[in-house]
């Protein structure tokens, strides 16, 4: 089982990489995605996919509320 350090340390992996392939279209106009996978491949699609799913758990995650990590003195 993966413990919630592994899962962040690889969804940061992911967005780095998908923000490092987002700024090469817009500097370059060129997706590395796209050009490795192939143009409407279906495993691309997944990839983008899970690009996005890592960025909305690590913005849940950085953002979220965290009242549940929260201790008291009583």
């Amino acid at each position: 089982m993966f413990c919630l350090t592994t899962v962040r340390t690889i969804s940061l992996a992911i967005a780095i990489l998908g923000a490092l392939n987002w700024g090469l279209v817009g500097v370059m106009e060129f997706d590395l995605i796209r050009y490795v996978l192939g143009e409407g491949s279906l495993f691309g699609r997944l990839i983008y996919l899970l690009i996005g799913c890592a960025g909305i758990f690590l913005a849940m995650d950085t953002f979220g509320c965290k009242s549940s990590c929260i201790q008291t003195n009583s």
